[in-house]
């Protein structure tokens, strides 16, 4: 977590510096929470790059100082379907449920 006098400082920085620099700063903020990978370290690497994203890495793809991406893990997919009755007893259907709508109702929808 970053001190309140980094995040001036930083602001500070940025207000003085060009449009590179405040690129970079931010480059430098998301480091802070992912990591940052070159187009060129994931050519030079895809395999190694796929292999830290399934271990649940993620990153900011930048070109040069430009961030392009955030490439994050999926989350895992229930590998079983849910059961059938999962919330039996929890809540009543009413017996007229697919029943129609009063016509005040309806004319509400229509208006």
């Amino acid at each position: 977590m970053k001190s309140h006098y980094a995040e001036r400082f930083i602001e500070n920085w940025m207000s003085h510096r060009s449009k590179a620099a405040t690129c970079l700063v931010r480059l430098l903020r998301y480091n802070g929470r992912m990591s940052t990978i070159s187009v060129q370290e994931i050519q030079r690497d895809f395999h190694g790059f796929l292999r830290r994203i399934e271990a649940g890495e993620v990153f900011v793809v930048v070109q040069g100082e430009r961030p392009l991406a955030e490439v994050r893990p999926v989350a895992a997919s229930a590998t079983q379907p849910r059961p059938f009755g999962l919330c039996a007893g929890r809540f009543n259907v009413p017996a007229d449920f697919d029943r129609s709508l009063p016509d005040d109702v309806l004319k509400e929808f229509e208006a």
